[in-house]
Formats: structure tokens, C-alpha cells, sequence
């Protein structure tokens, strides 16, 4: 980072991308508190060097909503989090992996809003096969199982 520090303007697009990489580091190591500060600095840059509804902003808000998440400030985290997700429909589709991601979080977010019967994230459902419950993956656990010493 000090090398970035030195080579890069610190409102440059490319400064903040590597602090949201810094960001996203610390909250694998649950060091959120660190996290926050980081992740706020790179949305700070973004917000002023890109368009409000760029993707890269809001994968952003995606990471400070999962920040939030672990500092216990759920309210937050949801506000950030369907941010993302409007935006992350809008520019990127819904089939686009940022989009479900954050539609997934958007949904673990919401089970008091879903039973005031308010839907402020809609959950994003993809059709596929779910193999380990069709029959085909039954019989062959079955199988598999029956073999066994």
C-alpha cells in the first residue's frame, strides 16, 4: 500500500481498488473494524471519480454491507447492500455473478422486513437442477452407501 501511496494519487480510481482489495483482505481475517475505515475511503474515491452507478462503486457497498454485517450493524449493512443490488441489476444483468451475490445477501438481510410483509430485496432464484435432491443423485447415494465396508 505505501508503494501505491507513493506512485498513485490518493483520488485516483485504481487507489481506491486496491483499498477495497485491502478491505475486502482484512474482512476475510474478521478484522472489520479495520476493515470499515478502508472500505468507506475507496467508496469516498469512487463516488467522486466514477458514475454513481458504476459496478465497481457498488461491489464496494457490497463489501462495506459484509463489514457491517460483522460489526453487528445489520440496519446499515442493509442499506448498503440493496444499493448494490439496484445498481448491480441495472448495469450488470441479473444473471451476472455480482448480482446474485448480492441478492443473496440482500435476502439473508431481510427475514424482519419479509415477515412485516415488506420485500425491500426481492431474492434472486436461478433455475437450475438441484441434483442432490433429484432421484438420479438419491439412487446413486443409495448406491454408494450400500457399498461401503
Amino acid at each position: 500500500m505505501e508503494i501505491a501511496r507513493r506512485k498513485l494519487d490518493r483520488n485516483h480510481p485504481e487507489f481506491a481498488r486496491l483499498l477495497n482489495n485491502l478491505a475486502r483482505t482484512l474482512r476475510g481475517m474478521a478484522r472489520y473494524g479495520e476493515a470499515e475505515p478502508v472500505v468507506r475511503e475507496a467508496i469516498t474515491i469512487w463516488a467522486r471519480s466514477l458514475h454513481p452507478r458504476h459496478a465497481n462503486l457498488a461491489r464496494a457497498r457490497h463489501n462495506l454491507a459484509y463489514i457491517l454485517l460483522g460489526l453487528n450493524r445489520g440496519d446499515g449493512a442493509l442499506a448498503e447492500v440493496q444499493q448494490a443490488l439496484s445498481v448491480h441489476r441495472e448495469v450488470l444483468g441479473a444473471d451476472h455473478f455480482w448480482t446474485r451475490d448480492s441478492a443473496r445477501t440482500c435476502a439473508r438481510l431481510t427475514p424482519s422486513a419479509a415477515q412485516k410483509k415488506q420485500r425491500p430485496c426481492e431474492p434472486y432464484s436461478i433455475s437450475r437442477p438441484n441434483l442432490y435432491r433429484s432421484a438420479e443423485m438419491s439412487d446413486l447415494r443409495s448406491a454408494a452407501r450400500s457399498k461401503r465396508p
